[in-house]
């Protein structure tokens, strides 16, 4: 159905979903832009506290920000994205965006250091937290309770899968039920979440991932990202994929795949992303997914050419 899918824009498919880019785009006037930053933290999930082999996705290497391999302070990393989108976009406002690593898996006082760092740029108009279900005692709660009353702050917060037999097969170490109290308690703290969901999961059937649709529209987050699975050099789902064992889905298959999502999913669920992609360096699988725009072309055509939008068929799964 795909065969050439190039950059091209369709017009107004955006506006079928719930998406982060229009809803901030309307809240600040302007489209935000964010500047990603690595605070060098590491993963319970590598450093022997739960496991060392990580998700057996995770590659963290492709989430590196431009400037870390010259492993520059936070302060110089701001910086230097704010100058790079600037040149490019001639942006105004930001988010700080910390994605790789578990972000709120150190002390507080490293903590408080690290988020108050970006608080004092004031250009930096909101604050992107990723981190696991499993690092967020309340003390750390606590914190992002004060951070939550100074900038836009949302919590991105992995999950991958709502059944517990693929997060074991990935080596995710934790539970949705984990995964369910935690966004619990960040919401009654007035806290938004952004819940991540992978679609192509080994051993999970799209019907299994559909199913889960009701899992996540009775949970309180505010976003949700949905990502194609990649396979990424010196990870264990390489390994699979070299062996025979994993295959990822075809481009019609992950777009047909996410447009059933979002036809199943709560309209007021703001759509942070609709695909993953990493460098051509770290690609094992899938090749198409290098292309970020052409996925992302691809799922605009395939809701224009059904005439559907996000939660059109939500009574069919509530």
């Amino acid at each position: 159905m795909y065969p050439h899918v190039n950059n091209g824009y369709v017009k107004n498919a955006h506006l079928k979903y719930n998406s982060f880019t229009e809803v901030l785009k309307k809240k600040y006037q302007t489209r935000i832009f964010k500047i990603t930053l690595n605070a060098g933290l590491t993963c319970p999930n590598r450093d022997g506290k739960l496991s060392k082999r990580g998700c057996s996705y995770c590659n963290d290497d492709y989430l590196l920000a431009k400037s870390w391999h010259k492993q520059q302070p936070l302060m110089a990393q701001i910086n230097y994205g704010r100058t790079y989108i600037q040149e490019r976009h001639k942006a105004e406002k930001f988010f700080a965006y910390f994605q790789n690593g578990t972000n709120t898996y150190a002390s507080i006082k490293i903590l408080r250091k690290i988020f108050y760092t970006v608080l004092g740029s004031p250009d930096i108009v909101g604050m992107i937290i990723g981190t696991r279900a499993d690092c967020l005692p309340e003390n750390v709660l606590d914190l992002l309770s004060e951070i939550n009353l100074k900038t836009d702050l949302w919590i991105d917060l992995g999950l991958q899968s709502t059944q517990n037999k693929i997060l074991n097969k990935v080596n995710r170490g934790h539970s949705i039920d984990d995964f369910s109290v935690t966004v619990a308690n960040l919401a009654n703290r007035n806290i938004q979440t952004c819940a991540h969901i992978i679609l192509g999961m080994p051993e999970e059937t799209n019907q299994e991932a559909l199913l889960g649709v009701n899992i996540i529209n009775k949970l309180p987050i505010k976003g949700l990202k949905i990502h194609n699975m990649l396979v990424t050099k010196d990870t264990e789902m390489a390994t699979w994929f070299e062996q025979g064992t994993y295959t990822p889905l075809s481009l019609e298959e992950y777009v047909t795949l996410c447009v059933d999502y979002l036809e199943c999913l709560r309209p007021d669920i703001i759509i942070h992303r609709l695909n993953a992609h990493a460098p051509a360096r770290l690609t094992v699988a899938p090749q198409w997914s290098i292309n970020k725009l052409g996925t992302l072309n691809a799922i605009h055509k395939e809701i224009v050419r059904r005439g559907t939008w996000q939660g059109k068929r939500l009574s069919s799964v509530v």
